[in-house]
């Protein structure tokens, strides 16, 4: 196989390089720092601009009508060089199913301005009690003539004091099976009755509790069938978890390495001890391993392939390979790895600080570690399930 990359991919990786010097200022750094927002609005109206917000789409539809391996190759070098990732990252995913189940009106109305980089869409699947089943939602919608009444409460809704609107999984039949009485809604957010609240993540993140009370919601932002909810979902959450989080692993190999190979009080640079160079060979290996498995992803999307097991795979190897790695380097580098960011005294400014914060909630994003494992073993072995 010819891992060569074409010169598209090779001119979409120096464009998205230059567009990151233009716009990844020191103070786009501090505030994504400090905030844990996931979001720049004036980077993110930028990336719209060119088609980068739904790069994958069609160029008449807003998007830069990439392939998935070129999609790929721009959001890694623009989050590598800082670009605060999640907003978009996040809002492409509730795109692609108002894309394919949502009505003409809906359709109209949303992907437009989505695609300029004018609206940001969060993700309203995690209740309190449900945690990672996202099927046993009680949250509930139900019908008022031609519109919806909607009463329950959301958790981990990253940028929803962003975003305009939040893809909402609501209970619409409480007799049928749990997976079997579900509807997926588009909700405004500026709707009478949502109230959204902060909360605080290990990693620096913000996220947000989210509470719907008695909300009027048009019948139009339905998006698919009522009580076909789950199938609107699988969409979107095979989407979400192609997740291999290289750009992550990138930034601590880079962290890292320049950790190595400045002077420490000695005058001695840290490079020179084979325990060091082990060490990051095989960080090196591992994000050689996680990137090649988002490319086998990416090709399978562009040859038409199903991803079958490799997004659980990519996903599982990522985010537990990110976090291995993160412990190793901080170990690598002592005390002075764990003082944050502004301390001179802190590793890199801090950064291996941050991601190893960062690398021990990205096991549960998008899909736990427990939950991918089951998927390969259930799917992949034949083995049986853990839960009905």
């Amino acid at each position: 196989m010819d891992f060569k990359e074409s010169g598209r991919i090779q001119a979409i990786r120096a464009e998205a390089r230059t567009f990151a010097e233009e716009y990844v200022t020191d103070e786009v750094r501090d505030h994504e720092y400090y905030s844990g927002d996931g979001v720049n609005l004036e980077i993110h109206r930028a990336m719209g601009a060119r088609g980068w917000v739904l790069p994958r789409f069609p160029r008449d539809a807003g998007g830069a009508g990439m392939t998935a391996g070129e999609a790929e190759a721009l959001f890694f070098e623009l989050a590598v060089a800082g670009v605060p990732k999640v907003g978009v990252f996040t809002t492409g995913i509730p795109a692609k199913a108002i894309r394919e189940f949502g009505n003409d009106e809906l359709r109209a109305e949303v992907l437009p301005e989505v695609a300029a980089g004018d609206s940001l869409i969060c993700l309203g699947y995690t209740e309190p009690e449900s945690g990672s089943d996202v099927a046993a939602a009680k949250t509930r919608a139900v019908p008022d003539g031609d519109h919806w009444t909607i009463n329950g409460q959301k958790v981990f809704t990253t940028f929803a004091h962003l975003a305009r609107y939040c893809f909402l999984l609501a209970r619409t039949d409480l007799d049928a099976p749990k997976h079997k009485g579900l509807t997926m809604f588009l909700i405004p957010l500026a709707s009478a009755g949502i109230e959204i609240h902060p909360v605080a993540t290990l990693g620096g993140e913000r996220t947000n509790i989210v509470y719907y009370s008695d909300v009027s919601l048009p019948d139009r932002y339905r998006v698919g069938e009522v009580n076909d909810g789950w199938r609107v979902l699988r969409v979107a959450l095979e989407e979400e978890h192609t997740g291999g989080l290289q750009f992550e692993a990138a930034l601590i190999s880079d962290s890292i390495e320049r950790w190595a190979n400045s002077e420490g009080p000695d005058g001695a640079k840290p490079i020179g001890d084979q325990t060091v160079r082990n060490c990051i060979a095989r960080i090196r290996i591992a994000n050689e391993v996680a990137r090649l498995l988002g490319t086998l992803q990416s090709y399978r999307l562009d040859n038409g392939i199903p991803l079958g097991l490799v997004g659980p795979m990519a996903a599982l190897y990522g985010t537990e390979s990110y976090l291995k790695n993160a412990q190793s380097a901080l170990d690598l580098c002592g005390p002075a790895g764990i003082v944050r960011r502004g301390d001179p005294e802190a590793v890199d400014n801090g950064t291996l600080e941050h991601l190893y914060r960062a690398a021990i909630g990205s096991t549960i994003y998008g899909g736990t570690s427990e939950i991918m494992r089951e998927q390969i073993a259930a799917r992949g072995l034949g083995l049986p399930r853990l839960r009905a």
